[in-house]
């Protein structure tokens, strides 16, 4: 259960025993903010832990006598194991007290035939494309997530994809490689269907990393742009499933805010420098492969904003409105730099407005709301923003040593106020 959803069940409670809720009104807001499967996991992660460990245990202890062995002895080790823990996987799946040991039985299992590939491939000295085995593994892992259900197995799914990926990415130049399209279809819709946030957050992440890692082979200078709509567009995604879905412990669009903001934020503060050496803004692709990665996030981006301002979802409050404005601007000038040099100077400008408007909503709504991840937030970006600027900007130290005095004082001021107002809420619950 969630920092957040705990916090609520504890109030919900207490306003409960002072009487301001009946009890039925108290079940029917618990039922918003279920418990969620904590204590499952704290069986999960230490039996699977285990088994892996035991199972890895059993492969050295033969592995120690494996040259000697004969190959149908090491072949029957290989599907004696596979039936062995599959096997009682089954078994205790039966049974509904044992979910947790059933499903660390078949992520073991799981595990072994991963290795079983290899110590086949050691028995029959078969030289294959050795990324090939990650994306059997893979698949035959994304399978038994979908078939047990199981969070476990989506989350090794996801590791081997990004493993298969980023070895034919970057060890055999395959840039037009399909592993983070596996991963978008493969996993992100396992995890909406589990409800699992940790898998979505892996999922995403995943799938951002390898379309990336691919197009630095394509084009490097064509990853700043797609990164940018990247971000854009996950922001975008995280007001459509808002709007779609109610309150529960699932929160889809918490992932893609939090990683659409990282990525998004990230790409804007490099574009705040001039000429940034991560990829011209001035460039669009020159081969087919070019267009589908640069592309797919352009039109994603710019297909999902169009949906959120024609729900009316863009400025559900003035921040949101602003954030919403903000992005559209950075995104239109963006591209418009891309078809037109001339462009690049303004976008510039507004890839620096754009960065000091959100660390500016960022530490207003972390006063107004006293969240102290916000007001971080926002001070860490102003500060970063002082810092390059005293790098690339400022050649007198007069000016410099004035900026660093004004917004020193204006950071202290922030934290000033961020604790009076923290003080002030804390005052009406100690005095009842």
């Amino acid at each position: 259960m969630s920092k957040h959803n705990r916090q609520i069940r504890q109030e919900i409670s207490q306003w409960q025993r002072e009487g301001l809720i009946t009890a039925q009104q108290a079940d029917v807001l618990l039922l918003r903010y279920p418990q969620g499967d904590t204590r499952e996991w704290s069986r999960i992660v230490p039996m699977a832990a285990g088994a892996v460990i035991f199972g890895l245990g059993v492969i050295l202890f033969f592995a120690y006598n494996w040259e000697a062995m004969h190959r149908l002895i090491k072949l029957s080790f290989i599907g004696a194991g596979l039936a062995a823990l599959h096997g009682a996987g089954i078994y205790y799946g039966r049974r509904s007290k044992s979910r947790a040991l059933s499903d660390s039985l078949h992520l073991a299992g799981t595990m072994f035939f991963g290795a079983g590939i290899w110590l086949i491939a050691q028995i029959y000295h078969i030289d294959e494309h050795y990324p090939n085995a990650f994306l059997l593994w893979s698949g035959i892992a994304l399978a038994m997530a979908w078939t047990m259900p199981s969070v476990a197995h989506g989350l090794l799914a996801v590791a081997l994809a990004f493993m298969w990926g980023c070895f034919e990415i970057f060890d055999f130049s395959h840039a037009q490689h399909p592993a983070s399209w596996a991963v978008a279809l493969g996993t992100i819709p396992l995890a909406l269907w589990l409800r699992s946030n940790v898998l979505m957050f892996f999922s995403v992440t995943a799938f951002v990393l390898l379309h990336g890692f691919s197009l630095i082979n394509v084009d490097d200078d064509l990853v700043f742009t797609a990164m940018v709509m990247l971000g854009s567009a996950m922001l975008a995604g995280a007001k459509l499933i808002q709007d779609q879905r109610s309150l529960d412990a699932f929160k889809p669009e918490e992932v893609l805010r939090r990683l659409g903001l990282v990525v998004w934020i990230l790409m804007v503060f490099i574009g705040t420098f001039a000429n940034n050496s991560f990829g011209g803004m001035n460039d669009l692709p020159g081969e087919f492969w070019g267009w589908v990665f640069w592309g797919g996030p352009v039109l994603l981006a710019v297909v999902s904003w169009i949906w959120v301002y024609a729900a009316g979802l863009a400025s559900k409050t003035p921040s949101e409105g602003i954030e919403s404005a903000t992005v559209v601007a950075a995104m239109v000038v963006l591209l418009m730099a891309n078809f037109s040099a001339d462009m690049e100077g303004l976008a510039w400008v507004v890839f620096n407005l754009a960065f000091l408007v959100f660390a500016g909503v960022m530490l207003s709504r972390g006063l107004n709301e006293v969240r102290w991840g916000l007001t971080s937030v926002g001070t860490l970006m102003l500060a970063a923003f002082v810092f390059a600027r005293f790098l690339d900007l400022f050649d007198s130290l007069l000016a410099r040593s004035a900026v660093f005095v004004v917004v020193g004082v204006g950071l202290f001021v922030v934290g000033q106020m961020f604790s009076r107002r923290k003080q002030r809420l804390q005052e009406p619950a100690a005095d009842a």
